[in-house]
């Protein structure tokens, strides 16, 4: 068989190889709607702007906030910090963490599998997984989607491991100055 000289080239990798992305730490990641439609946010003819550039989240805005602010009680060791609703993509800022703030440690769930050694006597709180950054994507996306009644998001995500508290910082506020960027890009074409 002959080899297609129009082959397409190989899609990188968004995640770092090797990387466990259920280790506790903060992401910074971003979500595109499909096709980068702009609908998160309400219009008023063409004009975007308000007073004080301020913007209004559109129906499905609302739906998708209200998603990233249920997302830190889906999950225990999962909270959101910093985030912003832009028409056509969400920023945000996960944590994964150790913080057990609700349930049973000795859940079924979390019992000792029966090829634990004799004599294992570390806390529970290793038999407890935590989810990746993926699976949490997964559940948001899935959810929302659900909720709306079509699909809306690109395919896969875009993350940022934070490494320090600079980075951390320059990150928050990338995310306040975002809708200010945007509007005035929108209004200076």
């Amino acid at each position: 068989m002959e080899d297609n000289p129009k082959t397409l080239p190989e899609r990188k990798r968004n995640r770092m190889d090797g990387y466990d992305y259920s280790l506790c730490g903060a992401y910074f990641v971003t979500i595109c709607l499909k096709n980068r439609e702009c609908f998160l946010w309400k219009t008023v003819g063409a004009d975007i702007i308000r007073p004080n550039n301020a913007y209004e989240l559109s129906e499905y805005g609302r739906i998708v906030e209200e998603e990233i602010k249920r997302m830190d009680s889906i999950y225990d060791s999962v909270s959101v910090g910093d985030y912003i609703v832009m028409p056509d993509h969400i920023h945000l800022i996960i944590f994964i963490s150790e913080d057990i703030r609700r349930g049973d440690l000795w859940s079924p769930e979390n019992e000792r599998n029966d090829t634990a050694e004799a004599g294992d006597h570390r806390s529970p709180l290793h038999l407890i997984k935590k989810p990746a950054l993926s699976r949490i994507i997964q559940q948001f996306k899935g959810s929302v989607t659900k909720q709306i009644g079509f699909p809306i998001w690109q395919k896969s995500f875009h993350d940022h491991i934070i490494r320090n508290e600079q980075d951390y910082n320059a990150i928050r506020r990338y995310i306040y100055e975002n809708p200010e960027k945007y509007l005035y890009n929108e209004h200076s074409s």
